[in-house]
């Protein structure tokens, strides 16, 4: 038996705060045996130590507690220690008997709850393609302020990728954890990590895409795609003036415009919905999110995309043919249960320094258009009048992907896409530019097919876009709204191109003539356009009609097996 009446003052530093605290105690009686271990006092050991322990296997050990038995000591004494095990620290009072406050000092992260459901996503995987701005933060609440370490988990399922984190501290109380991913994954299908951190554990699984042999789908995917900062090319680059951009000019560093809402609306019943974004060049977006991994879903669903605060900068000086851009993607199963089969639909941002086609369509209405007529050349300035801007004529109610041309109904869900009723716009190289279509439709498309209310499966226009209504037309033209021009010769000729109209500062529309009725002959072309609206007036349609040298600028109804140009609104 040893008998030790020693004095211990020691000092701790932690930053902004200096522990000091006396321990005594008198050890006479409480030590059994020592045996293979040696405590030297008095200057024995260490000089600059009143009590020096040594063993080279062995350690010190203080009594061990949850916080709720450290609660029940009564009156604890000013530097008082314990190992806590709820929070994984060595604690010390440095408060009073009466008030004591207890910190954690030396400790390793420890939380209470890492939320593995609650996992926040970024970025997509995709077969084929290193990882690039992808990763996962894992939230977590009880956290007790401790570190973390390095650490890189394998993928399982589908290998090749590596989620790293970062060593760090944890907060103090909720926080989250994020994940980088990098690698380039073996294949499509299911990327899972098991991640053990801060005394938890589960598997993060990442889906990874085969976007090239997943199928387009229906529904539509609808919001803001085009974006003019407006801060340069004044009147160069076929961008327009600055005066007439300005007032719808992008400004990225307004949340109105860096943080949007799109509108993904499915055909019938689906299920696992899943959002992600690409970037093809540059920084665009920085996160979506609003996927719905659940069944039955119907109606229209909300997409959040935050874009990049700096692009005021980074698209500055930019025009139509170098853009920054970006695609938004949603993936849906086109069952009701997942059952089915994957399938997608896109949509293509742009942020430039230069003219975002559209018009007003009523009194501060500005909506956007597409700046070319379906069909047409989409590398073309659309403000340069050329064959490459008149596009392709098409039969009121037709979907080339949905029907065809010879009047023939599809499937109408257009997963089988068929060379549909448009008849091709003719070109200088190709002099497809007189004459009848043999197999031009002769069946009129039924009412409803389509709607000024809503994009049905037979609208032509891409994804994010529809059939502009009468009523959109007539705001166009109405030069209260637009000031409008008329451009060119309006001279008709097979081969002539120069001829249309021009709304505002940001619209111009061909003078593309049409196709007959009866057999699809082209007719007029230079000397009208006429262009399709939504709106029926049965057993004809509306359409815009552009004839110049009567100053006529109309919507009038015409038989709907009549071959017109098309130019889509943004929905």
């Amino acid at each position: 038996m040893i008998n030790i009446s020693v004095m211990i003052k020691t000092y701790f530093y932690r930053p902004g705060v200096l522990l000091a605290f006396v321990m005594t105690g008198l050890l006479s009686g409480m030590v059994s045996t020592l045996s293979a271990q040696s405590i030297l006092g008095g200057g024995n050991g260490d000089p600059s130590a009143v009590l020096d322990l040594q063993s080279n296997n062995k350690g010190l050990l203080i009594s061990r507690m949850t916080s709720a038995q450290r609660s029940a000591i009564a009156n604890p004494e000013e530097g008082l220690m314990i190992f806590n095990t709820t929070l994984g620290c060595i604690e010390v009072n440095i408060g009073s008997s009466a008030n004591p406050d207890w910190n954690c000092l030396l400790a390793a992260g420890k939380v209470t709850v890492l939320d593995c459901a609650g996992v926040v996503r970024t970025g997509a995987v995709l077969a084929g393609s290193a990882a690039s701005g992808v990763s996962f933060a894992i939230p977590y609440t009880g956290g007790n302020g401790g570190s973390y370490g390095n650490q890189a988990v394998a993928s399982t399922g589908v290998t090749g990728l590596t989620a790293s984190l970062l060593a760090g501290e944890l907060a103090s109380g909720s926080g989250s954890l994020t994940y980088t991913i990098s690698g380039t994954p073996s294949g499509a299908g299911t990327a899972s990590f098991a991640i053990s951190v801060a005394g938890q554990s589960c598997t993060i699984s990442l889906s990874v895409i085969d976007l090239v042999n997943t199928a387009n789908g229906g529904g539509s995917l609808a919001g803001l795609s085009c974006f003019d900062i407006a801060r340069g090319n004044d009147n160069t680059n076929s961008c327009g003036t600055l005066s007439s951009r300005q007032p719808q000019q992008a400004d990225f560093t307004s949340a109105a415009t860096h943080t949007l809402t799109y509108t993904f609306t499915p055909i019938g019943t689906v299920s696992n919905m899943r959002v992600l974004f690409l970037n093809t060049n540059g920084t665009v977006i920085t996160a979506i999110s609003g996927g719905n991994s659940g069944n039955n879903i119907t109606g229209a669903q909300t997409i959040t995309v935050n874009y990049n605060t700096n692009l005021n900068t980074l698209a500055a000086g930019l025009t139509n043919s170098n853009a920054l851009t970006a695609d938004i993607y949603v993936l849906y199963n086109n069952s009701a249960n997942n059952s089915g089969t994957d399938q997608k639909l896109k949509l293509t941002v742009q942020v430039k320094d230069c003219i975002c086609c559209g018009a007003y369509v009523a009194s501060g209405v500005w909506k956007q258009f597409m700046c070319h007529n379906l069909g047409a050349t989409q590398s073309a300035n659309p403000f340069s009048p050329s064959w490459e801007l008149n596009g392709q004529y098409y039969q009121w109610g037709r979907n080339p992907t949905c029907f065809a041309r010879d009047g023939v109904d599809g499937t109408n869900t257009c997963t089988s896409p068929v060379y549909g009723a448009a008849a091709p716009w003719g070109s200088t190289t190709s002099n497809d530019n007189a004459g009848v279509i043999a197999d031009w439709s002769t069946v009129t498309a039924p009412t409803g097919a389509w709607s000024p209310t809503t994009k049905t499966v037979n609208d032509p226009c891409p994804v994010g876009y529809r059939v502009p209504s009468r009523v959109q037309w007539n705001g166009v033209i109405n030069t209260t709204f637009n000031t409008r021009t008329s451009v060119g010769t309006w001279t008709a000729g097979t081969t002539n191109y120069n001829s249309g109209w021009q709304f505002g500062s940001a619209l111009y529309l061909p003078a593309a003539g049409s196709r007959l009725s009866l057999g699809g002959e082209l007719s007029n072309r230079n000397s009208f356009g006429r262009y399709w609206s939504s709106t029926e007036d049965s057993p004809l349609s509306f359409a815009l009609n552009l004839v110049s040298s009567s100053g006529s600028v109309a919507t009038t109804s015409y038989g709907r097996l009549q071959g017109y140009s098309v130019r889509c609104i943004a929905e």
